[in-house]
């Protein structure tokens, strides 16, 4: 519960270090898919525009960690929202965070369903 308060006060001030990436190029979403963080805090750096296909020095993406820890819940609910997040009119452009960020709010708040 800390780390997403934490977590959410540096987004709040700094918004567009969102996908910064560390020395092997792994995101905040990288290491909150494989940490005991859980759910909450992935949906939380999700619906502030991380990207989900970002790929870290190995060529992983933050689903691809999950899956290899053996972070099943975790790998099952990214699974969803990049499955969905296909489906979204225009994401296939996407570049800044905001758009991802728009795009994943519509999904978890049920505002919009791939057709």
């Amino acid at each position: 519960q800390g780390h997403r308060a934490i977590a959410q006060m540096l987004l709040q001030f700094e918004p567009a270090s969102i996908d910064q990436v560390n020395n092997c190029n792994d995101t905040s979403l990288h290491y909150a898919m494989i940490s005991d963080a859980g759910i909450p805090m992935i949906e939380m750096l999700l619906r502030s525009g991380a990207d989900p296909d970002k790929k870290n020095a190995e060529g992983h993406t933050p689903l691809v960690e999950a899956v290899i820890e053996k972070k099943t819940e975790a790998a099952e609910f990214l699974t969803r929202i990049v499955n969905q997040l296909r489906h979204y009119p225009g994401y296939a452009e996407f570049r800044m965070a905001q758009q991802r960020a728009t795009a994943v709010n519509a999904i978890l708040d049920g505002s919009w369903e791939p057709p």
